[in-house]
């Protein structure tokens, strides 16, 4: 039977904790206006879709890594974790527990160790996915908001990657939310290839 690798509290339950806290101190009215914002780069998503907990996940991340939190009081201990990093990233090698990544934008690797060996499952060597990963206990770490890119549509993001110049471009945030776009429409239009989805990114204005 698969057990966690260890008994104490994973990232996502520090990262839940955090942004509780968050949310106490900001108010309603400003974790609303950052959720409008989320939905406003990354797709909007609704309770009844199949994907809502995953995408709030991706929220919960946005919110608490934000720089927008920067001004924070000073007795807030600490917003964001150092190291962390959102971007966008191939899978080149998977074990039971273990993720060997290429961060697409930053072009280096990182080595994902997992926190419960079910965070890997279903995953595959060549798949595309994209997020927040945080170094946490001296190891890299997947949080839940991870989005996975349709299987097979990996060129089409390595080009658009290049070409993001291009296509006018210039921040990381940007370039993730058309991504993240994309994974959204490909996610409610199953009937059709995602390939054609993934295409439509090299012809972006």
């Amino acid at each position: 039977m698969r057990t966690r690798l260890t008994e104490t509290p994973s990232l996502d339950e520090v990262l839940a904790a955090l942004a509780l806290k968050i949310e106490e101190e900001l108010g309603t009215a400003k974790i609303v206006a950052m959720r409008n914002e989320f939905f406003d780069l990354f797709g909007k998503v609704f309770h009844d879709d199949g994907f809502y907990d995953t995408r709030m996940s991706y929220f919960t991340n946005y919110l608490v890594f934000s720089n927008n939190f920067e001004k924070l009081p000073v007795n807030f201990d600490v917003t964001y974790l150092p190291g962390s990093r959102h971007s966008v990233y191939e899978i080149k090698k998977i074990t039971d527990i273990q993720l060997s990544l290429i961060d697409l934008l930053q072009l280096d690797k990182i080595v994902i160790q997992a926190y419960d060996p079910l965070e890997l499952s279903g995953l595959k060597k060549g798949e595309i996915i994209q997020g927040y990963i945080c170094p946490f206990e001296n190891q890299f770490r997947l949080t839940s908001g991870i989005l996975s890119h349709p299987y097979k549509v990996g060129k089409f993001i390595k080009k658009f990657l290049k070409k993001k110049g291009e296509l006018n471009l210039v921040s990381a945030k940007e370039i993730l939310g058309v991504l993240a776009k994309t994974q959204l429409k490909s996610e409610r239009m199953k009937h059709i290839n995602p390939t054609i989805l993934y295409k439509d990114l090299l012809a972006i204005p």
